[in-house]
C-alpha cells in the first residue's frame, strides 16, 4: 500500500512495507539511495530519517542523523548504550565501529576497536598521529 501521509512532505512517497513491523512507517526519500528503505522508526526523533541500509548488519538500524556529513552512515548499535551514537565512519577501517561518546569532545572520534577490550574505549585524538 503506498500512499502520502499526512505529515510526510508533499515528495516522499510514504508506504506500509510488507517486511515492516505494522507501527513503521516506510516510504522512500527522495535524498536517499536506491535500493534502501527509508522509515519513520517509532522511536527516533521526528527530525531523524531512520532506514535498513543494504549494507548494515541485520538487527541494526542505520539512520541519517541530522548532525551527520553526506557520507557517514549514523546507527544505533544493538549493543551501544540509549545515549551513544554509532556510525560507520569514511575513514574507519572495516570491522570497527566508530561513534560520538556523550562525553567526548566534538572534534575526538571515539570507537570501538575490534582488537580492544569490551570495557575500553579507543578513539582517535585531534593531535595524534
Amino acid at each position: 500500500l503506498v500512499w502520502l501521509h499526512p505529515c510526510s512532505p508533499e515528495d516522499i512517497l510514504v508506504w506500509l512495507h510488507p517486511c515492516s513491523p505494522e507501527d513503521i512507517l516506510v516510504w522512500l526519500h527522495p535524498c536517499s539511495p536506491e535500493g534502501i528503505l527509508v522509515w519513520l522508526h517509532p522511536c527516533s526523533p521526528e527530525d531523524i530519517l531512520v532506514w535498513l541500509h543494504p549494507c548494515s548488519p541485520e538487527g541494526i538500524l542505520v539512520w541519517l542523523h541530522p548532525c551527520s556529513l553526506e557520507d557517514i552512515l549514523v546507527w544505533l548499535h544493538p549493543c551501544s548504550p540509549e545515549d551513544i551514537l554509532v556510525w560507520l565512519h569514511p575513514c574507519s577501517p572495516e570491522g570497527i565501529l566508530v561513534w560520538l561518546h556523550p562525553c567526548s569532545l566534538e572534534d575526538i572520534l571515539v570507537w570501538l576497536h575490534p582488537c580492544s577490550p569490551e570495557d575500553i574505549l579507543v578513539w582517535l585524538h585531534p593531535c595524534s598521529p
